[in-house]
């Protein structure tokens, strides 16, 4: 299942590529290519038409989407942030890319 913002997806003319699509910090996550299953957990990423808002505005994006709703149905407990922690500590090759969290979201800038 794809959201249609991935590159060449069907939403990008009119919401433009999903910047999830470009973060590498959480790729292979979910057996995702970089950000593309971690998209509700990355800071700035909002599937709206607004692409600006709160983190309480993103959650209730998030929680409308049905692809965030199959995935939480279908990886449960492994579709968290602590999960996306865990993925990106162990991954991760270069261990001075720095990344935090910021208001509850992964961000790397």
């Amino acid at each position: 299942m794809k959201c249609g913002r991935e590159p060449g997806g069907e939403k990008v003319q009119e919401l433009g590529i999903c910047p999830a699509t470009t973060f590498d910090l959480t790729d292979g996550y979910l057996d995702g290519i970089n950000g593309g299953k971690a998209c509700a957990y990355i800071f700035g990423d909002f599937c709206s038409e607004s692409h600006t808002g709160t983190s309480r505005d993103k959650k209730k994006a998030c929680a409308a989407c049905d692809f965030y709703n199959e995935m939480k149905y279908r990886h449960r407990v492994d579709f968290s942030l602590q999960s996306i922690i865990e993925h990106i500590e162990e991954k991760k090759e270069d261990k001075d890319k720095i990344f935090h969290i910021k208001e509850g979201y992964i961000d790397n800038k």
